[in-house]
């Protein structure tokens, strides 16, 4: 990135605003759509069982980078019983409740330039470093949410 900076015909305020086009788009984010209106559904509201936590726990990538929060999948894929069981209650606390921890809301974009190609913010693409435990936590819910899974 400074040496496209560094390279750049471009000032400083005109290369932010094309990489933030890159990365964000022109679209307005969608409207909040409110609390669920629908039938109670008994089988998505029961505790995550710790064998649940262990099948998404086995079914994360291995070479993911980390989010802010600085945890890897690594650290997840080796933790202990007792842990699993923490982080368990934990996941039921958080689903019970309707919340999230705040480092999984963020994501940290980074630029990646494609390969093989000239440095120009056009040869960019953006990617989003976002929280392993809550890559977890969401893939959980995926797999026990949508049928065939």
């Amino acid at each position: 990135m400074q040496r496209l900076v560094h390279n750049s015909k471009e000032s400083d305020e005109e290369i932010l605003e094309a990489v933030k086009k890159k990365c964000y788009g022109t679209d307005k984010p969608q409207e909040y759509q409110g609390e669920y209106q629908g039938e109670e559904n008994p089988y998505l509201d029961r505790p995550i069982t710790n064998e649940e936590v262990y099948a998404a726990i086995r079914a994360i990538t291995r070479n993911t980078a980390a989010g802010a929060d600085k945890i890897r999948n690594s650290l997840i894929r080796n933790l202990s019983v007792e842990a699993v069981m923490q982080l368990t209650d934990y996941l039921n606390t958080l689903w019970t409740e309707g919340t999230l921890p705040r480092d999984w809301k963020h994501a940290e974009v980074v630029m990646i330039p494609s390969q093989a190609r000239k440095l120009e913010i056009n040869n960019l693409r953006p990617i989003s470093l976002t929280s392993c435990l809550g890559k977890l936590f969401e893939s959980h819910h995926k797999n026990t949410t949508i049928p065939g899974r």
